[in-house]
C-alpha cells in the first residue's frame, strides 16, 4: 500500500489529462440518464402506436356513391350554405333537346335566343338530376346557363369580381358580376326557381338584360 502511495505521489497530471478524464466522466453519466429517458418513453412509444392501430380499425368504412358517368369538374366544391352539390363524385346526364331535358328534372326550362352572336355549338346536360345545365358556345365565346329548384346562387361560381351591379327586369332583381360592360356572371330568382349564366370571357349590360328579359316575361 505504500509503495502504491508512493507511485501515485509521483504522479504529475496535466490539464489535458485532467480534461480527458472528466470529459469520460461526464459521457459515462450522460449515457446512464440517456438510458433511463429510453426506459421511459419506449413503453410510451408503444403505447401511441397501439392506440393508433385501434384507431385505424375502428372508424368506419365510407361509402360513396356510384355513378354511371363521373365527370371531373372545375368549379369548386359548393359550400355549406350554398348546398346544391354534394362534395365527390358528379353525375351529368346528357340530352339531345331541352324538351328533354325538362322533363328529366321535372321543371320547364326556357331557352334564351338572343346571344350577343351565332350560336354554333350547344348541349343539354343535367347534374346529379337536380341542377339542369345548357351550354351554348360561339362567336360570342360560352355560356353556360343553369337552372334548379330554389332560391340559391347555383352557378359553382365564387370567385370575387371587381365589380357587382343590380338591376331590375320585369319586377325580378337581377345580379351583374364582372368589370363595367364586361359581365361573366348573371345570377336571379323568381322565388321558386334560381337561375345562372356565366359567360366567358363575358357580355355586355345589354346582352345580359336581354337574355335575362327573355327567360324571366
Amino acid at each position: 500500500m505504500a509503495k502504491y502511495k508512493e507511485a501515485m505521489d509521483r504522479i504529475q497530471m496535466t490539464e489535458e489529462m485532467q480534461s480527458r478524464i472528466l470529459g469520460n466522466v461526464e459521457k459515462h453519466f450522460a449515457r446512464k440518464r440517456r438510458n433511463q429517458k429510453l426506459k421511459i418513453w419506449i413503453p410510451a412509444a408503444g403505447v401511441l402506436a397501439a392506440a393508433a392501430v385501434l384507431l385505424i380499425l375502428l372508424q368506419p368504412w365510407k361509402t360513396r356513391e356510384t355513378v354511371t358517368d363521373p365527370v371531373q369538374t372545375t368549379e369548386t366544391p359548393v359550400t355549406t350554405e350554398q348546398d346544391y352539390l354534394p362534395q365527390g363524385t358528379y353525375q351529368l346526364t346528357t340530352y339531345d333537346s331541352v324538351k328533354e331535358l325538362s322533363e328529366a328534372v321535372g321543371y320547364d326550362i326556357k331557352e334564351p335566343t338572343s346571344f350577343p352572336g351565332e350560336v354554333t355549338e350547344r348541349n343539354y346536360q343535367d347534374i346529379n338530376h337536380e341542377i339542369a345545365e345548357i351550354n351554348y358556345g360561339g362567336s360570342f365565346g360560352t355560356i353556360s346557363y343553369r337552372v334548379s329548384k330554389g332560391t340559391k346562387d347555383n352557378s359553382g361560381v365564387y370567385e370575387t369580381f371587381k365589380e357587382e351591379k343590380k338591376v331590375e327586369i320585369e319586377g325580378v332583381s337581377v345580379t351583374l358580376k364582372g368589370e363595367t360592360d364586361k359581365y361573366a356572371l348573371v345570377i336571379w330568382t323568381d322565388g321558386t326557381c334560381s337561375y345562372s349564366m356565366y359567360c366567358i370571357p363575358g357580355i355586355s349590360e345589354a346582352n345580359a338584360k336581354t337574355l335575362a328579359n327573355e327567360i324571366i316575361k
